[in-house]
């Protein structure tokens, strides 16, 4: 019987604490999962030869931290001796433990932050839609400094170099020209953050943004009835399947990712439902400029 990638019972995961997955760290246990799924062996069996308990190897195949094995030997106990994918594995753990670029932001971002950072650099594709405020990777220096500033969580001495992340952020994901498609809410594009300059500049920067191959923006209007309803999510899509898709969840002080089949494949329905219904990307970006000829002029 092979394993079915994705149907895990446990619908949502929050992200807090140092157990926070990387997208790398999911891949690898996700790999391990359905290997020892598709061979028919319980976990207790591996706990046992490996001489931990199984609550350690569910945290490593649910991509949380399992520090204390030896990956070689572990992979030994999951009988993973087909040469390529065993090196596959081997790289995915190595990577989580070098992304060293996060390194400079780690004391001042919340750990699911740096998780959907690490997950923005493994997917091949997201899907955004937001109720709160433009998302990070769309938003411009200032509209970020302005956003940020209004949490109440963030020392002020941390803003900067949380804005400073999201730009890296940023700078990452356009150079690897991988498609983002996002519908915006029009009432979110008329709350104002910063300044008239602040606000005029960051609907400029969705404007020049929409115009890339790799960008599809879309405005759900006020004016149009029965929308679906929807929360803020991102849905990334990950290379070959080798995590299933997986729905990101940002609250207040916290977040939640979605790896459940049946979960995600209704957020996916209700996202493909809201992009049916927004304008399409020429009348989004006119109703965008239109919007920016529109901010009012004080404070």
């Amino acid at each position: 019987m092979s394993a079915q990638p994705g149907r895990d019972k446990r619908q949502v995961r929050h992200l807090h604490g140092d157990g926070s997955p990387s997208a790398e760290k999911l891949m690898a246990g996700f790999a391990l999962r359905t290997h020892r799924e598709g061979m028919e062996v319980k976990l207790d069996r591996i706990a046992r030869s490996l001489g931990c308990s199984i609550s350690t190897l569910s945290r490593l195949e649910n991509g949380r931290a399992a520090e204390k094995l030896d990956i070689e030997r572990t992979l030994d106990a999951y009988q993973l001796t087909d040469a390529l994918h065993r090196r596959h594995v081997v790289e995915m753990f190595a990577e989580a433990g070098a992304r060293g670029w996060l390194r400079p932001y780690k004391t001042a971002a919340s750990n699911h932050a740096l998780a959907q950072a690490s997950f923005e650099s493994m997917a091949q594709r997201m899907r955004v839609s937001d109720l709160s405020s433009i998302p990070g990777l769309l938003q411009t220096r200032e509209y970020a400094r302005a956003v940020i500033r209004l949490s109440s969580r963030h020392k002020p001495a941390d803003v900067e170099r949380l804005v400073g992340l999201r730009m890296e952020r940023q700078r990452r994901w356009f150079e690897s020209k991988k498609m983002i498609i996002c519908v915006l809410d029009e009432a979110l594009l008329m709350r104002l953050y910063g300044s008239p300059k602040v606000m005029r500049d960051q609907l400029d920067h969705l404007v020049t943004l929409s115009q890339l191959p790799y960008v599809e923006l879309h405005v759900a209007p006020r004016s149009r009835y029965d929308l679906p309803i929807w929360s803020s999510a991102t849905i990334f899509d990950f290379p070959d399947k080798q995590v299933p898709d997986i729905v990101y969840v940002e609250e207040l002080n916290t977040a939640f990712y979605i790896t459940n089949e049946e979960e995600v494949d209704e957020r996916v329905k209700t996202f493909d439902h809201l992009l049916r219904m927004s304008l399409r990307a020429d009348l989004s970006q006119a109703r965008i400029r239109d919007l920016r000829n529109h901010v009012p002029d004080r404070r």
